[in-house]
């Protein structure tokens, strides 16, 4: 396969974790998802991709953390049930560590005993 090609799954198999990221409550899948994104991300080349990738992902986990207080506070005004909608931002802001995690392991992966 060539680099474009393996490049375009390894973004897909990354997609695919963190959406199931944002939505696993398992404890146990989670830590597996999460070592998984990790490896995935290891696998791109060079270290500016891999580094670029998870600044990607930390950015739209941001986004949705942004999105998801709003949609608490939205269904909070109303009186509505809330305890869904804070499990959603418990898992985005527990993702947004992860991927940031995930970034500082790809820089210490590149460079080990700096980070």
């Amino acid at each position: 396969m060539d680099h474009l090609s393996l490049e375009f799954i390894g973004r897909q198999n990354i997609d695919l974790f963190v959406s199931q990221l944002e939505l696993e409550s398992d404890a146990r899948l989670r830590s597996s998802l999460q070592r998984r994104l990790v490896d995935e991300a290891n696998r791109f080349g060079r270290l500016s991709e891999r580094v670029e990738v998870m600044d990607q992902y930390i950015r739209r986990a941001g986004t949705r953390i942004i999105e998801q207080k709003r949609c608490v506070e939205k269904l909070q005004r109303v009186g509505a049930d809330v305890a869904l909608a804070k499990q959603a931002l418990a898992n985005f802001e527990e993702l947004h560590q992860v991927l940031l995690g995930c970034r500082q392991t790809v820089l210490g992966t590149h460079n080990p005993g700096h980070g």
